[in-house]
């Protein structure tokens, strides 16, 4: 498919987000590859690369599709510019479970809470729009614990459908991963992490 040729194309030269439309009209494809904020260029390259392989094997008869690897998002199907929309939901849990279950669970949507505020933020640590990052520490101090957590939105859609989209996931989330002791929550549009070691390489 030309328009994910083009994406992967562009993803080398540039990581982050890229997008490429290919036909006319009525018979346009986009195509788009989403890499986490805090991934390198290089591992960022790879997982779209990667993603795109699996849709080709997986979906080569679907107009519309879309996969997620945790690090990086690929999708394609009709063009829908700020279209904002939970078709595609994923969850990752790890099957491991933390020996404190009520303290994670208040910490995770605090630590949630606490992103969202920050993922416009002028004066948030991340250069990206629409991407925050942060830890928070539960337990006692005979075993204390650190859970990291990410956040992010696809940079096209409104800052109003990321705030809602992330408010989705964290609920998913809540509901979806008690007690894990690292789970993902991954939509086209937006993605919630955490895990009790730092991710981001």
């Amino acid at each position: 498919m030309s328009a994910l040729n083009e994406v992967t194309s562009k993803t080398e030269k540039e990581s982050g987000y890229n997008s490429a439309t290919f036909g006319t009209k009525d018979n346009e494809v986009r195509a788009a590859a989403f890499c986490a904020a805090y991934l390198k260029p290089n591992d960022c390259v790879s997982c779209v690369k990667k993603t795109i392989t699996l849709l080709q094997e997986k979906c080569s008869n679907h107009k519309e599709a879309a996969s997620w690897r945790v690090t990086c998002m690929v999708r394609y199907g009709k063009p829908t510019p700020n279209d904002y929309e939970l078709w595609f939901v994923a969850h990752e849990v790890s099957a491991d479970k933390s020996k404190d279950v009520p303290g994670l669970g208040r910490t995770v949507p605090d630590l949630a809470s606490m992103l969202m505020k920050k993922v416009y933020s002028p004066r948030g640590p991340s250069t990206v729009r629409g991407y925050a990052y942060d830890d928070m520490h539960y337990g006692t101090s005979m075993d204390p614990r650190t859970v990291y957590m990410a956040m992010q939105c696809t940079p096209y859609i409104l800052p109003r459908d990321c705030n809602a989209c992330l408010g989705r996931v964290s609920g998913d989330l809540q509901s979806c991963c008690k007690g894990a002791m690292a789970a993902a929550v991954l939509t086209p549009n937006c993605y919630i992490r955490y895990a009790h070691a730092d991710f981001r390489g």
